[in-house]
């Protein structure tokens, strides 16, 4: 809620702190309120970064067709 300190988006505050997995809370309604949002905001960021990387013609990276490259087909 209270925003980021800098240009870097990221989204561990909807991971559980102990486990880095996704955090659901099915029986708070208020707090599973405010996970969705989280979760919705990442997908439109991660398709607007999806989008510039295609504009930016990232998408012809040599790098995303070399099998065993940690960025095969991972654009």
């Amino acid at each position: 809620m209270n925003g980021y300190n800098g240009p870097r988006i990221v989204f561990n505050y909807i991971d559980c702190p102990d486990c880095k997995q996704r955090m659901s809370a099915k029986q708070c309604p208020s707090l599973e309120k405010e996970i969705q949002k989280g979760i919705e905001f990442e997908k439109v960021i991660v398709k607007k970064a999806m989008e510039r990387a295609k504009f930016e013609d990232l998408n012809k990276e040599p790098r995303l067709k070399v099998v065993g490259d940690p960025y095969y087909n991972d654009l």
